[in-house]
């Protein structure tokens, strides 16, 4: 197999990137939060079944929005998160502002990232373990994933890169030190590298993270080419399963090809 990194991890210092080398991956995340909440589901913590006024205070519409709802972008919700600063993950939920819900759930796909910040504090919630550390332990530690996690700024990490954006007024390149990366939370705040991802991709599949069943069942279209947590294609007559994700600073993009092993 070919497996490589190319030019610097740190574009000012010239750091070497390398396999080990992580980087923010922003909705490649929702991988692994979906497979957080189908664990969950196989330990009978939850059902996919579950409506979302089971977990959270009710709002109009919500007893009609499943768990499966929030995992395929289906639940139809809208809203206005809160403008503190530097929200836990209890405080964006719970001062969320829900609008009436958009589509009868479960009918139409609308990708909404809170979608997946509400399915991280449900999986925090009934386990009692910080959704970091649940994580950790449902996935990463399985998987043998010794560079992944939530990032946060400020994180001290020696195979840590740095993201850059243009300044638009000059044009010149500029490290990334804005919005903190720690309230995407399941939905996008990941980080990791490229001999992860490699494991992530040998064993999503293979029973040894959660059941065959359930790595079916989420790579399988729900509404348009989403399934749960992942988004499936045909690429020129070859089933291609994938996620993208962008972040500031940071662009990602996980390809599998899995009939050929690719």
């Amino acid at each position: 197999f070919f497996l490589h990194s190319y030019a610097y991890a740190a574009r000012q210092h010239q750091f070497a990137n390398t396999l080990q080398t992580t980087f923010r991956v922003g909705s490649l995340t929702k991988m692994f939060t979906s497979a957080v909440i189908l664990k969950l589901a196989e330990a009978n913590k939850l059902s996919l079944q579950d409506p979302l006024s089971k977990f959270i205070a009710p709002f109009p519409g919500s007893d009609s929005i499943k768990i499966i709802h929030l995992l395929s972008h289906t639940s139809g919700i809208r809203g206005k998160g809160t403008a503190k600063p530097m929200p836990t993950l209890e405080e964006q939920v719970n001062l969320y502002q829900f609008d009436k819900v958009a589509n009868l759930p479960g009918s139409t796909f609308e990708y909404n990232n809170f979608n997946y910040i509400l399915l991280s504090y449900i999986a925090q919630k009934i386990t009692g373990r910080p959704f970091e550390k649940l994580l950790a332990m449902e996935v990463f530690t399985v998987a043998g994933m010794e560079h992944s996690g939530l990032d946060r700024n400020g994180r001290n990490d020696v195979h840590q890169s740095i993201g850059y954006q243009t300044n638009p007024a000059s044009g010149d390149w500029e490290a990334v030190t804005g919005k903190p990366v720690e309230t995407a939370s399941g939905a996008g705040a990941m980080y990791s590298s490229l001999s992860d991802l490699f494991k992530w991709s040998q064993l999503a599949g293979s029973g040894k993270i959660y059941f065959v069943a359930n790595y079916e069942l989420a790579t399988k279209p729900v509404q348009g080419n989403y399934g749960l947590g992942w988004i499936i294609n045909d690429h020129n007559g070859h089933k291609e399963i994938s996620h993208s994700g962008a972040i500031e600073g940071y662009v990602a993009n996980f390809i599998t090809y899995p009939e050929e092993g690719i």
